[in-house]
Parts: C-alpha cells; structure tokens; sequence
C-alpha cells in the first residue's frame, strides 16, 4: 500500500509544555545516551564554517539514541568522507511546531536550518529522519533551496558508497528487518537497509512482512491513529512469525521505530526472545569500528526514575548537565510515553 497523503509523523509538543521544554529533553537525552562526552554533531555553527563534502542533516529526536548518530560518524569517518553532522534542536525542520499549530514559526526555522546547510557549500546534503523529509517536502517547493531540494537519504546513500571490502567482520546472525513501506522513500530505504545487511558476512535476513498503515516511521501520533492496543498486538505477531522463520535479531531502521520497539519491552514485557538492534550498528560491528552501547535500550529496562539517576550520576556529571534537569528528561521520555 503506498500512500501518498502527509500524515502528522512528527512528535508534538504536550499540553502542559512549552517548545522550550519539549526540545530541552530532547537535547538532555542527547548529552545522556551518547557514548563519548565530546557530541559528533553540532548544535551551533562555528564562527568559520569551512566547505565539507557532505552535510548530514539528523534533525532532533535521534538524539533520543545518540548511539545512532555516533555509528553513522563513525561509518562516515572510516569510509573517507569529510563531513559534518548537524542535529539537535538548533538545526529543527519544523514539523514539531508545525503539528502544534505554529506554522509561522515552523517555516522560519526551516529557513535558518536550510541557510546552515549552504553554509558548508556541500556536494551532497543526507537527511536522517523520515519526518524532516516529508515536512520539506510538503513546503512550497519555491522557498526550498538548491542544496535541500537535491538531498539524499543517508541510509540510501551508504548502501550505494559502502565498497564491499570494507564489510570484512563477520556476524552470524539472522535478521528480520522492521520496515515501513507506506511511502515510495521507505521502500527505497527498506531496500537499501536489505543491501547493506544482505552483504555483511554472516547475516542472514528472512523475508518479514512490512508495517503497513503506520506511516513513514513509528511515531507516537501515528501509533494513536493506529490504534496503541491494536499496535501493541500487531508487533507482538510480528516478532512472533519473525522468530518461528528463525530470526535471531529484529533490525530497526529509522531511530523513532528503534525507541518505540525498544519501549514495548518496557511497557509489555518481552521481545519474543528477539534481540533489537539498529542496522547501523551491525555495519560498523562489519567494518571493525568501536561499538557504541545502546544506553537508550539499557536505561530503558531500569524500572523508576530514581534508579535511573543514580545510574547515569557519573555521566550527567561530567557533562555538567544539571540533575533537576536529568529528572525531567527521564521523566517526559520513560514516564511520558515519547
């Protein structure tokens, strides 16, 4: 089923928050669930921007798996590519604002992220999240600038550029690949993501069915016109077919779909004895690069805030990152349903 229609796949900004607080959280889990104290993205233009070959656009929420965006700079990196990362708040496409009611503001801040990206005088601008796609995609095309209108999805971009002798580990897993095909630029990202894996030593990817009805990724506003319970169920029969044809491990592509998967677990109880992993991951594992802990799945299995605090005190610490502030984060993503 391809739909062609927007959906609001963007998260939104709670009735008791502000646009302040909601991207507050999200830059504190940043500054939490990455792996080294230095951030690989940045936050603010340097005062002399100098040119880069590629620009990657990660926009917010990744940040909420930091793990994610350490791999893709690693990848980056290790295949030869000046780059530079931008993400977090300060680089926002707008759609939070734009699925609150506030279009005026949503479409200036496009317009600064875009001017950021001209800033680099990049050959090639890769987006991240499915959600900054659709919501420039869905501007007037007139306002959208060179550089953002010839943009390539980044997942698409690797399974094109990554030379096989680069892929020299091997795992010995078997795979099932948590997809979206609801829009052509999941399909084309769920077959890039098919690629890269399929070309990795060892692993074996079964041939899972997709999530349909669901949009481009798994949000919470796409999951409440869904149906949560009906969600719930629905990836429950999933794992449960993907682990009687033999998979040992569920691969997420997108980190909205990765936190959501990671947190019915939390809520429900159990993946069917699947382990969850982003593909990002498996291809730097592949390429001999660092691992970087998914701390987002490991905090997420600490039962209250409290536990959690007393877990991440030496990190929130050393980032100089207040713990009223930590507390709140915490509480808005694991208590908050984000």
């Amino acid at each position: 089923m391809t739909i062609t229609k927007p959906f609001n796949d963007a998260s939104v900004v709670g009735a008791d928050e502000s646009p302040a607080e909601y991207f507050g959280n999200v830059r504190t889990l940043g500054d939490l669930m990455r792996n080294d104290i230095p951030r690989p993205w940045m936050t603010a233009l340097p005062q002399e921007v100098k040119p880069q070959s590629l620009v990657v656009w990660l926009g917010c929420n990744i940040l909420r798996t930091a793990h994610m965006a350490e791999s893709l700079n690693d990848i980056l990196v290790h295949m030869g590519h000046d780059h530079a990362l931008l993400g977090g708040p300060s680089h926002c496409c707008g759609s939070v604002h734009t699925a609150s009611g506030l279009r005026e503001v949503a479409d200036n801040m496009l317009n600064r992220t875009m001017e950021k990206f001209d800033e680099f005088k990049p050959d090639q601008l890769l987006y991240w999240c499915p959600s900054c796609d659709d919501h420039l995609s869905h501007r007037d095309q007139s306002l959208v600038t060179e550089t953002a209108k010839k943009r390539m999805n980044a997942t698409v971009f690797l399974s094109r550029n990554i030379r096989q002798d680069l892929l020299v580990n091997e795992i010995p897993i078997t795979v099932a690949i948590h997809r979206h095909v609801d829009f052509p630029e999941q399909e084309e990202e769920s077959e890039a993501v098919h690629d890269l894996l399929s070309r990795i030593p060892g692993v074996h990817v079964i041939d899972a069915a997709a999530a349909t009805g669901l949009g481009r990724h798994c949000t919470v506003p796409r999951i409440k016109d869904f149906g949560e319970e009906k969600y719930v169920g629905t990836i429950a029969g999933w794992m449960a077919d993907a682990k009687r044809r033999g998979a040992t491990h569920i691969v997420s592509i997108y980190h909205s779909c990765h936190r959501r998967l990671t947190l019915l677990q939390r809520e429900h109880g159990g993946t069917r004895g699947l382990e969850l992993v982003n593909y990002l991951t498996l291809v730097a594992q592949s390429m001999g690069l660092p691992a970087r802990e998914d701390k987002f799945a490991r905090i997420s299995k600490i039962a209250d805030i409290d536990t959690m605090m007393e877990e991440l005190e030496g990190e929130f610490a050393a980032r100089g990152v207040k713990p009223e502030t930590v507390r709140r984060a915490l509480k808005d993503q694991f208590e908050g349903g984000r």
